[in-house]
């Protein structure tokens, strides 16, 4: 048991040193800097005034604050309680490895390719297909009556902070852990199929040097009361901050909008894409259900198993999510 909580207390606090994690110091004070430059020289604030919007009270220590930071407690136990049962990604890298060499014995020719393009391949690919299938899981999250009564755990925050990003209900966790052993499985298996002894990753300090860009280069602001805009040119390619605040909004005509995480090409194929606007001002939350409490226990852990179960058992013919009046998508 000893050794259960040394390694509970590691996992939590470690996700503030370990460059994997998004609320790494290093990529908060990243995201701090580029919000203050933003406020200063593009909202034209004083230095002081631009401090005082970052740390606002109502951004890090109101009740929806609050309930963030429960459920990244919360959730490091619970995850540390099954990860051991979690399906690990190079099993399932030596399972379709296994399969395509039973399927397909004639193993490739010996590869002419330089090691060095081997590996940018394999590291574009991964990020590219596991960039896509975080953007269909969290599409689908939406469209789904029982998985978005998971989901609209994450947007009842009616204020966003970087550690919103943990406000996360434990089945919506664990999917996206699935989402991400099949796909990086998948790629791993593929090269090492097509390119025996060549396949390796870039890498900066253990992380996809594609994804330690975009932490380092302002991910924490998605989650913030920062909106830091692109041009429309670079929205078309990547997704902005205050693109995913956007996705966070009440208004009607931002729901179900940029769904993606790095790239945009996916909402604009999907039809999902939505520029940001930086003279807008954004509502976040669960619109006109706002006076309900969502940051209890109840409501982030409890209720939304209930609702689940009652679009599955009772009304499984209403798949898709409904949208009704007054602001609130219904689970």
């Amino acid at each position: 048991m000893e050794v259960f909580w040394n390694e509970y207390w590691q996992t939590l606090f470690g996700d503030l040193i370990s460059p994997q994690k998004r609320v790494s110091l290093a990529y908060l004070v990243s995201a701090f800097i580029i919000a203050i430059l933003c406020l200063t020289l593009f909202s034209k604030l004083s230095i002081k005034n631009a401090l005082r919007h970052v740390f606002q009270a109502k951004v890090w220590l109101s009740a929806t604050a609050f309930a963030d930071y429960k459920t990244l407690v919360i959730n490091a136990f619970v995850l540390k309680l099954i990860s051991p049962f979690l399906l690990a990604k190079m099993l399932v890298a030596i399972w379709l490895f296994e399969q395509w060499h039973w399927l397909m014995p004639d193993k490739p020719e010996p590869n002419i390719w330089p090691t060095w393009l081997v590996v940018l391949c394999f590291t574009i690919f991964q990020f590219v297909l596991d960039d896509f299938c975080r953007f269909y899981l969290h599409r689908l999250m939406h469209k789904w009556q029982f998985l978005w009564a998971f989901h609209q755990v994450h947007h009842s925050a009616t204020e966003l902070n970087p550690f919103t990003v943990f406000r996360t209900h434990p089945v919506e966790s664990v999917l996206f852990s699935l989402r991400s052993t099949l796909s990086q499985g998948f790629s791993i298996a593929l090269f090492f199929y097509l390119f025996p002894n060549q396949v390796d990753i870039y890498m900066v300090l253990g992380v996809n040097v594609v994804i330690f860009a975009f932490n380092l280069l302002g991910a924490n602001l998605r989650h913030s009361n920062v909106m830091l805009c692109y041009p429309h040119w670079l929205e078309k390619v990547l997704i902005s901050p205050a693109q995913h605040q956007i996705h966070h909004s009440v208004a009607r005509e931002h729901w179900d909008k940029n769904f993606g995480v790095v790239l945009a090409c996916w909402d604009k194929w999907f039809k999902s894409l939505h520029h940001s606007d930086p003279t807008q001002t954004l509502k976040f939350g669960l619109g006109s259900d706002a006076g309900k409490n969502h940051n209890s226990l109840l409501a982030l852990y409890l209720l939304p198993f209930l609702q689940s179960a009652r679009f599955l058992c009772i009304e499984p013919c209403q798949l898709v999510v409904k949208k009704t009046e007054g602001g609130i998508r219904k689970a």
